[in-house]
């Protein structure tokens, strides 16, 4: 009698069990405990929201700074042009129609290092087959640069004012007698010298070119703009005065300049 109440119990559980081992080989038990710990683990919903939202704004930022970089080139190029527009209308204006603009990047910068020296000749991508010359004038943002010493075929070699070796004649803006030497000091600032006592000298007075061009077409024209007077010296026992200009072109960091060229 208890043989056959035994039997029916015996072969239900073997019969769950048999269900059981099935289904856990399917892989129904590991779909079911994937989709209970997405529902009770919260945490790892909110990481997965976090991340999505991170690559989000990187992205962003990605695309907002690509924008900003193209919007600087944009900018460059369109001061570029208007640099090249504005000195065309100057030598226009002064009657220099003998002259040409050439634009020029500037390649490198012979014995300059950052943060020990400072540049005294600069190289530029214009050459001879440019039609560029010794003595060529070079210009940027309507100052003086300096002059190309020494043209290749492809490149050329600008000595600029502040060089030691850098002198040429200058004259101070709306004073008739204020004239003198101006020399370079190898830094950034530059000295207006051999300036008569008895000629007036104000801070901030601007300084152009005098004009010492030879029989060559060598030298610098006149009326081109090579800075503001910083500082005055002058002692009443001496016979010429001083002052220190102070040039608004950043020398070291000098990308694009406009070769000032003579039409022969």
């Amino acid at each position: 009698m208890r043989k056959q109440n035994f039997l029916p119990f015996f072969l239900v559980f073997f019969g769950i069990s048999l269900a059981l081992f099935l289904l856990g080989s399917s892989g129904i038990f590991t779909n079911i405990a994937s989709i209970l710990n997405r529902s009770f683990d919260p945490g790892r919903s909110v990481v997965s929201v976090l991340t999505l939202k991170s690559l989000q704004n990187n992205a962003i930022k990605n695309l907002t700074a690509e924008n900003l970089k193209l919007k600087k080139e944009l900018s460059d190029e369109k001061n570029i042009i208007n640099e090249n527009v504005a000195l065309k209308s100057q030598f226009e204006a002064s009657g220099e129609n003998n002259q040409k603009l050439l634009p020029a990047k500037v390649i490198g910068a012979p014995g300059f290092v950052p943060g020990v020296t400072f540049p005294e000749y600069l190289i530029i991508d214009k050459g001879e087959k440019d039609e560029i010359k010794n003595g060529d004038t070079i210009i940027a943002n309507n100052y003086l640069v300096g002059k190309i010493v020494k043209a290749y075929p492809d490149i050329s070699k600008v000595e600029l004012i502040t060089n030691k070796n850098s002198s040429f004649t200058a004259k101070v803006l709306n004073e008739i007698d204020a004239n003198g030497i101006i020399k370079g000091e190898g830094g950034q600032d530059l000295i207006l010298d051999n300036v008569l006592l008895t000629s007036t000298l104000r801070k901030d007075d601007q300084v152009l070119t005098k004009g010492d061009k030879n029989e060559n077409n060598h030298g610098y024209p006149p009326d081109l703009m090579i800075g503001k007077i910083h500082t005055i010296e002058k002692e009443q026992s001496e016979l010429f005065q001083r002052a220190r200009i102070m040039s608004p072109i950043d020398f070291k960091n000098l990308t694009t300049v406009f070769v000032l060229q003579s039409r022969n």
